[in-house]
């Protein structure tokens, strides 16, 4: 056996296509990950503004708790005002 140590051009174009390939897959996979980080980075914006319009609508809530509070206050004076009245 006898061992064939020249290049031919069938084997410089297979070279030549699996290099291209190489590079588009390459391409490929970075294209998916850049797009990945942004679908990432658009995700976490929107959590973001959902944690910020939570805390405003805790702020709310709280607010809301503190003028039934108030009103329930205001109830019982004047239920006392008027039971004081009365007698």
């Amino acid at each position: 056996m006898v061992f064939d140590a020249t290049i031919n051009l069938g084997q410089i174009i297979t070279l030549v296509g699996m290099v291209a390939a190489g590079s588009l897959a390459f391409g490929a996979v970075r294209a998916d990950v850049w797009n990945i980080k942004s679908d990432v980075q658009r995700l976490n914006d929107r959590l973001d503004e959902a944690a910020a319009e939570l805390r405003k609508q805790t702020e709310i809530l709280i607010q809301l708790g503190r003028q039934d509070e108030r009103l329930n206050m205001l109830t019982r004076r004047v239920d006392a005002l008027t039971l004081g009245v009365r007698s």
